[in-house]
């Protein structure tokens, strides 16, 4: 990336059909000091593909969205190497949760994400799987009684709901995540080489 030198760009491009133009369906900006798979020589990765797989590229997505739900505590976390991506969206997931420590101001924290669609996958010269996916996360901070919020000025969540709509209940957002990783076969841990959020809604109500 011109602008970030300490970083690269991995791109997936697809196209429904040979007569329609190729399209970027996910991108992630990796760190260059990330060591991606070998990129030459990458298949469709079949049933065959999977049984030899630390997980499939479904259950790799699943696994995740488990883990960002239920934080370092999950069942999900061991599957995974550490990864600095992972600690960040850990660590705002447990921010939000940390205001019910003000049990007058706020009723509740929900935060769940859930796999989306399909995995892309293809097998690499080295025996490991590239996946690409996507995750939705659903978040919903509600307020105590008599109470109303509304998303700060230059939040991002402004963007959508200016300050000056305020909510009675609660305020609500939905985030799509993009991620890439790498699933080795059984007995190692998957890498998750980078992810890439984008808020697509705020409101509240």
């Amino acid at each position: 990336m011109s602008a970030y030198k300490d970083y690269q760009v991995l791109d997936l491009w697809e196209r429904r059909s040979a007569g329609e133009p190729w399209l970027v369906s996910h991108q992630v900006t990796p760190e260059k000091k990330v060591k991606l798979p070998p990129l030459k020589g990458l298949r469709p990765v079949t049933a065959a593909d999977n049984e030899k797989l630390a997980a499939s590229p479904e259950a790799a997505g699943k696994a995740l969205a488990g883990y960002f739900n239920a934080g370092t505590k999950s069942s999900h976390a061991a599957l995974f190497a550490p990864s600095a991506d992972v600690t960040s969206i850990l660590r705002t997931v447990a921010d939000a949760k940390s205001l019910l420590k003000d049990p007058k101001s706020y009723r509740a924290v929900i935060d769940t994400f859930r796999l989306s669609g399909t995995p892309t996958a293809f097998m690499t010269s080295s025996g490991e799987a590239l996946v690409f996916l996507s995750l939705t996360e659903e978040f919903q901070l509600q307020v105590g009684p008599n109470l109303s919020i509304y998303w700060a000025q230059g939040s991002p969540g402004s963007a959508f709901s200016p300050p000056t709509t305020k909510y009675d209940s609660a305020i609500t957002s939905t985030t799509l995540y993009q991620a890439a990783l790498v699933v080795p076969p059984k007995g190692a841990k998957i890498r998750i080489l980078s992810t890439a959020d984008e808020l697509v809604e705020a409101g509240g109500y």
